[in-house]
């Protein structure tokens, strides 16, 4: 990574959002910051928090991959991916984004609309909906600030059982804003 001529928190968002790009490119050369609907950049002070995320992360059986990255420019600076495995035990060596296909859009399309769910792009900066293919259904987590639902959609039948819910204590981000 080259070096910087100016402090992080000097740095305009754009800047920011190119530096943790080549930050996380360092270990996951096909990081493309394209594949994510969601670019989010926080500040705290002098410290900065760079997001990439999607609001409906779909994970096909057999897979094993990163749906999301974070970078954290601080007194130290460091890069995490979240990972996702169907089955949830399933591993392979080296885990790479995620990148949907159409026929993953065309089923995250179905489901939201049966679960009478707004389409990605205009979901909640704060809501993520988790998506399992499984073989007979579809285990799906939604997380909002207020709590997570866990349902279970039938292929066949179209179905939505609710698996179970619980309430969250909205989350105090230490002082983080986005920026």
């Amino acid at each position: 990574m080259k070096t910087l001529k100016k402090p992080i928190e000097k740095l305009s968002r754009t800047e920011l959002v190119n530096l943790a790009v080549e930050k996380v490119k360092e270990d996951n050369p096909e990081f493309d910051p394209s594949l994510f609907l969601r670019i989010r950049v926080f500040q705290r002070g002098k410290e900065r928090r760079i997001e990439f995320s999607n609001p409906v992360e779909f994970v096909p059986l057999q897979t094993c991959a990163y749906y999301s990255a974070t970078v954290y420019f601080g007194k130290v600076e460091s890069v995490g991916c979240q990972e996702a495995c169907n089955p949830k035990d399933f591993q392979i060596e080296e885990p790479r984004f995620y990148q949907s296909t159409p026929a993953d859009e065309a089923i995250i399309t179905e489901l939201l609309q049966i679960m009478g769910l707004p389409p990605p792009q205009e979901i909640d900066p704060d809501e993520t909906i988790m998506i399992y293919d499984g073989t007979d259904s579809y285990e799906i987590t939604i997380r909002t600030k207020y709590g997570v639902a866990e349902l279970e959609l039938d292929k066949e039948t179209k179905q939505v059982e609710e698996k179970k819910h619980r309430e969250l204590i909205p989350r105090q981000d230490e002082g983080w804003e986005l920026f």
